[in-house]
Order: C-alpha cells, then sequence, then structure tokens
C-alpha cells in the first residue's frame, strides 16, 4: 500500500479515453484538467467504486491496483490477466465490501453480461490466496425473449450494490445476498436458497 503526497480537490470528474486507455481528471471548481494525476493512471483501464477509489488495470503487465483520486493512496492487487483479452475489464461491475485499507475488505468483479465473478480478499497472504478467484455461478434462467418464452438466458446478479460487508442484488423480482464472511477459508463458494422474499432470496457464501 501506498500514498503519494498532497490531495485532490473534490469535486472532480474522471473521464476515460478508449483510443489510448488514458485517464484524466477534471477540476469541477477550478475547470482544469488535473495533468499530474495522469501518470500514476495513465495507459490504465478503470473502474470506478462508490467508495472514491478506482480500480486500475494495466492490460499490458496486468499490474491490477485501487487507486484513491482524492488521498493519492494506491493499494496493489494481484496481477488480473482476463483469459488473454483484457478488453473485457470494461465489462465489469467493481464493488468494495468495506473500506479497502480494511484486510477483511473484498473487491468484486461482477460480469455484466455473463453469470461470473471474480472476487480478491484484500487481507488475504500466502501464494494462494494472494491471487484473483474465479466463481461461474447459476440463479437460474429468465426469458431472453419476451415473445418466446422458449428461449432463456442465464440470470446475473444486477443490479448489485455493497453495504455493511454484504453484496445485495435484485435480478427481476427477487433479492439475493453475497456474503464473503465465512471463517473456512478452504471450502470454497456454496449457494443455497433461503426464506422467501417475494419470490425467494438467494444466499451465496464465499470462502
Amino acid at each position: 500500500m501506498a500514498s503519494i503526497s498532497s490531495s485532490l480537490v473534490l469535486p472532480c470528474l474522471a473521464f476515460h479515453r478508449a483510443a489510448d486507455r488514458s485517464t484524466v481528471l477534471f477540476n469541477v471548481p477550478e475547470k482544469k484538467a488535473i495533468d499530474e494525476v495522469d501518470e500514476v493512471l495513465a495507459n490504465k483501464t478503470i473502474l470506478p467504486t462508490a467508495r472514491g477509489y478506482v480500480l486500475a488495470h494495466d492490460p499490458t503487465s496486468l499490474s491490477t491496483f485501487l487507486y484513491s483520486p482524492q488521498s493519492r493512496r494506491k493499494i496493489d492487487l494481484p496481477p488480473l490477466d482476463l483469459e488473454g483479452d483484457q478488453d473485457l475489464f470494461v465489462d465489469y461491475h467493481c464493488l468494495l465490501s468495506d473500506d479497502p485499507t480494511d484486510p477483511s475488505c473484498v473487491v468484486l468483479l461482477v460480469e455484466l453480461d455473463d453469470p461470473f465473478i471474480l472476487y480478491h480478499r484484500i487481507g488475504d497472504g500466502g501464494d494462494r490466496n494472494h491471487q484473483w478467484h474465479e466463481h461461474e455461478y447459476d440463479i437460474g434462467s429468465q426469458p431472453y425473449d419476451p415473445d418466446d418464452s422458449k428461449l432463456l438466458e442465464k440470470t446475473v446478479i444486477t443490479p448489485i450494490a455493497a453495504c455493511r460487508g454484504k453484496f445485495y442484488f435484485n435480478p427481476m423480482d427477487e433479492m439475493g445476498v453475497i456474503d464473503f464472511s465465512s471463517p473456512d477459508r478452504d471450502a470454497g463458494p456454496s449457494a443455497a436458497t433461503v426464506s422467501r422474499w417475494r419470490r425467494s432470496t438467494i444466499l451465496l457464501y464465499f470462502a
């Protein structure tokens, strides 16, 4: 974890240029670009989070880190290789279970169109745990075409939001919860359907 001196005056806007994968921050009160931040995020693909950090990914070196434009804090994460196609990074939604300075914080990447997630717990150590974990889930299917009830597609866990260490999602008319608080880190992911809320409540546990 590294902290770069000085802080960014808020509010500001972040613009991602797809042509060269660079990012420009714009100071709203002063109405000008903040050039000195470019060095950190230059040539990176970025995803925003709701906690003031962006997830930055270098498609060449696969280097991945969280970065706070306000505090200039940089938190290194394991390299992320998206099966050889690094452009897929922009297809994910990034969420943080807690403040990333908390070692129990889980960084969650949710594929927006497919039933697939990636996750990493910041405080996990050792070679086995210092990596991104992949999980393909199955929470049912839904109609792909309203006019053809036989044509189905897998339901994905969107929209999704983080609250008090858990992740809540609302596909169709269901309420789902993803919980990474299992004390058994070697158990692997499991899923169960619990209680009824409208249709059902889906609870996913991850070690």
